[in-house]
């Protein structure tokens, strides 16, 4: 009878850790898979923000935005790199629906998250 407790427990034990490795084996290639400059962008200003450009430091340019759709007061975006640049230091801006903006240098390989207050909207 101690036989067969030892057999069930050592087959419960394989089962698990079956079923388990996949798991734990898909999180580390979708972790490892994400590029470090990925970040979230909140909007917490009480306007709607309609434009998010990001561009290297040193461009001179700011290319196409990069908000798939307007961003309302309270709501966030995830905004994803997909190419091979190692660059991390990027001019943000954030342009809102009444035309002020915010714009700001960040090192996006250090943040995973930027917050907008609206404090320096001032700008047109």
């Amino acid at each position: 009878m101690k036989f067969n407790q030892a057999t069930k427990f050592v087959r419960n034990a394989l089962v698990v850790s079956a079923l388990t490795l996949p798991t734990v084996t898909m999180f580390n290639v979708s972790k490892a898979s994400a590029d470090p400059r990925d970040v979230v962008i909140h909007n917490n200003t009480d306007i709607v923000m309609k434009g998010l450009y990001v561009s290297p430091q040193n461009s001179n340019s700011w290319g196409s935005n990069r908000l798939t759709s307007r961003l309302d007061s309270g709501e966030k975006f995830q905004l994803r790199f997909n190419n091979s640049s190692t660059t991390c230091v990027y001019d943000v801006k954030a342009v809102y629906e009444d035309s002020s903006y915010d714009r700001s240098v960040e090192n996006l390989c250090q943040e995973s998250m930027l917050y907008y207050y609206g404090f320096s909207g001032d700008n047109r």
